[in-house]
């Protein structure tokens, strides 16, 4: 579900930003270099992208797995401990700084594995 949601959310933004551009003056669109445009262009797309795949691959099923425990705890325990216990996780998550550092990125092992299966592919001489 999170992964329909966030690919609309990608492709409306994608489709406000373009419509905004069509309803640009073409003489306003003269004016402006088109490389730094693009550019912008590019930049926007790719951080509005990660902020919805961050959101929606990992923040939003965080919440909903907290959310679950916490009516777990409530209906078999108490709705006192299940509050003590999601505070004191949540304490307990918050001082940590970022991600673990042995932790890889997965678009950069995506990339990595591209990398390898090209250069195997080639053997080796991928100018």
């Amino acid at each position: 579900a999170f992964a329909a949601i966030a690919a609309r959310c990608d492709a409306a933004f994608q489709q406000a930003l373009y419509m905004h551009l069509l309803r640009w003056p073409y003489a306003e669109f003269l004016r402006h270099d088109r490389g730094v445009l693009i550019g912008d262009i590019q930049n926007s797309r790719r951080a509005f992208s990660d902020l919805s795949f961050v959101f929606f691959w990992t923040v939003g099923p965080i919440v909903v797995e907290l959310l679950m425990v916490g009516a777990i705890l409530t209906r078999t325990v108490s709705g006192g401990f299940a509050a003590a216990f999601l505070v004191g996780l949540l304490a307990a998550g918050s001082g940590r700084q970022g991600a673990a550092p042995d932790v890889p990125d997965c678009r950069s092992v995506v990339e990595a594995v591209r990398a390898a299966h090209v250069d195997w592919v080639f053997g080796g001489r991928v100018v």
